[in-house]
């Protein structure tokens, strides 16, 4: 599969280049076609390289059962009575020991999903196409039909939303509405459609003081917003679950900037130091920022903050760096363009290459253990093309077709 979603890569690539230099647009009509078609196949692939899934389900039946998934862990159930079919979900689940770690965004999309038809995962599936062609329906408004191929042929969305069904999705939907309420001056909806997109991962609250900085408006509809979704959960747990703060202990995956550090140190001090040069640096930034926004109250045009840097640098600085995070930085890269996010959005799913998928001349490998010269290519195509991007020619070819 990763082999064909590379081919399907390269091959959306070459006809990007080629539009680019016979300086073409391409058909509309052309685009959503295969679009659809992407999204069809994916529609009949059962969930593959991933079993998260298998968790939202669960969660959403826990909430109809018990009003709320959290605070319990899977393995609690073992041995009592069930379904069947909730009996192979459970069975199913991968670190059954940790409680949830999702947001209470993502519990109302699971909890919804148990609504319409009870362990299924044809009700996953139809919430995230209802995102991803809402985002599809945005975009044509917003961008060019080559940008738009770009998200809508990517192989990443394919795999990791329309196959593995993961809510991420939804957290860049309402990320959208939230740029274009900033860019109007709607601040109420932009504070609640960033609580929402909050509610999805808490990897929005990187971009939150950017855009709200002494907007009050925008502040309080995001609290009354994160109130709401989370009340009936109960707010300290649906916004600080029990299974994120064990997943954020001892857990490392795909990064590299860990796996240097800890030849020479720990996985602690490494993750002190990381996580402290994210904050002096997106604290420098958000300085500047501030007094670039302070200076420019009177300007009509609210500009976008350079939120693929933040959730790029917050994704290098973390411990576990799952290729569907990438999602993040889209909205972004849609309204600035940068030819390494999108290099990055193909790259990444390299990531899949682990102890658990190789084969045997692998065997030395944990399960979620990546060789080396996975680490070197994924990130090294990523810097190539970012350092690329700062090439004056370069630079301009690409933003001549954006």
């Amino acid at each position: 599969m990763l082999t064909t979603s590379l081919v399907c890569a390269m091959a959306s690539a070459f006809l990007w280049c080629f539009c680019k230099r016979k300086q073409l647009t391409l058909n509309l009509p052309l685009v959503l076609a295969f679009a659809g078609l992407f999204r069809a196949i994916g529609w009949s692939t059962f969930p593959v390289l991933e079993d998260d899934f298998y968790r939202f389900l669960w969660d959403g039946y826990r909430t109809a059962e018990d009003g709320t998934p959290y605070g319990i862990p899977p393995s609690v159930y073992f041995g009592t009575e069930l379904s069947e079919r909730f009996e192979l979900i459970l069975d199913s689940i991968n670190y059954p020991d940790v409680a949830t770690i999702y947001g209470p965004t993502a519990q109302w999309l699971f909890y919804f999903s148990y609504l319409m038809d009870p362990g299924e995962i044809w009700p996953l599936r139809l919430l995230i196409l209802i995102a991803d062609i809402t985002i599809i329906l945005l975009l044509i408004r917003k961008t060019s039909t080559l940008v738009l191929m770009l998200y809508a042929w990517n192989p990443l969305i394919i795999k990791e939303f329309a196959i593995s069904l993961h809510p991420d999705i939804w957290g860049v939907f309402f990320m959208l509405l939230a740029l274009n309420a900033y860019q109007n001056r709607k601040d109420y909806t932009l504070g609640s459609m960033l609580a929402l997109a909050t509610g999805i991962k808490l990897f929005a609250l990187v971009i939150l003081p950017f855009l709200i900085l002494w907007r009050w408006k925008a502040w309080a509809s995001f609290l009354i917003t994160a109130v709401l979704i989370a009340l009936p959960f109960g707010a300290t747990n649906a916004w600080l679950p029990d299974g994120l703060s064990a997943m954020s202990h001892g857990w490392l995956f795909n990064a590299p900037l860990y796996e240097l550090l800890i030849r020479a140190t720990t996985l602690d001090i490494a993750k002190t130091v990381l996580m402290g040069a994210f904050i002096l640096i997106g604290g420098a930034y958000g300085l500047y920022w501030a007094f670039q926004q302070w200076s420019s109250l009177e300007q009509k045009s609210r500009p976008i903050p350079r939120g693929d840097l933040l959730f790029a640098l917050l994704f290098l600085c973390i411990p576990a760096f799952n290729p569907w995070y990438a999602i993040w930085l889209i909205p972004f890269a849609l309204y600035r363009p940068s030819l390494w996010v999108w290099v990055g959005s193909v790259t990444l799913l390299l990531s899949y290459t682990t102890g658990i998928n190789l084969g045997a001349e692998y065997a030395y490998l944990e399960d979620y253990q990546h060789p080396t010269w996975i680490l070197v290519t994924q990130f090294g195509l990523i810097l190539a093309a970012f350092l690329m991007s700062r090439s004056p020619l370069l630079s301009r070819l690409w933003r001549a077709g954006t």
